[in-house]
């Protein structure tokens, strides 16, 4: 069997450095998704688990502290109605502002009424036309 040696031992390292980086990448992304497919059965009507809000909150929370944009967003709609959690405007306007900066469509309309609104913040019909305009893109 060929022995590696200096340089081709080095670049060998390196790669193999990069696989495992890269394996531990797609693992953290389905650790998020598979947290945000928890908390959306135990949301939808108990898909598989029993109907529970304070479950549904606990996984989109996780989902969404690693930036899972749809569970940013559902997070932000339940502190908008008060599901399972306080009515929260400030809050929702947080999760809101973060799914929305990552593209959630559903999240950059709310926000944008939000700001017309002056829910949550200080009504700024401008703020609310740049993110209602954004959904549309």
């Amino acid at each position: 069997m060929p022995q590696i040696e200096g340089a081709q031992m080095t670049k060998f390292k390196f790669l193999h450095f990069v696989a495992l980086f890269v394996a531990l990448l797609i693992g953290f992304a389905a650790l998020a998704h598979a947290s945000f497919d928890e908390g959306k059965a135990a949301y939808d009507r108990g898909q598989g688990v029993p109907e529970d809000h304070a479950e549904a909150i606990k996984w989109y929370r996780k989902a969404a502290d690693q930036g899972v944009p749809q569970a940013e967003y559902n997070l932000g709609l339940m502190y908008a109605r008060g599901q399972a959690v306080a009515k929260d405007n400030v809050e929702a306007l947080k999760w809101l502002r973060k799914a929305a900066e990552h593209g959630c469509a559903e999240a950059q309309r709310l926000l944008g009424a939000m700001y017309y609104l002056g829910q949550g913040v200080a009504k700024d019909d401008v703020e609310a036309a740049k993110w209602l305009n954004k959904a549309t893109e």
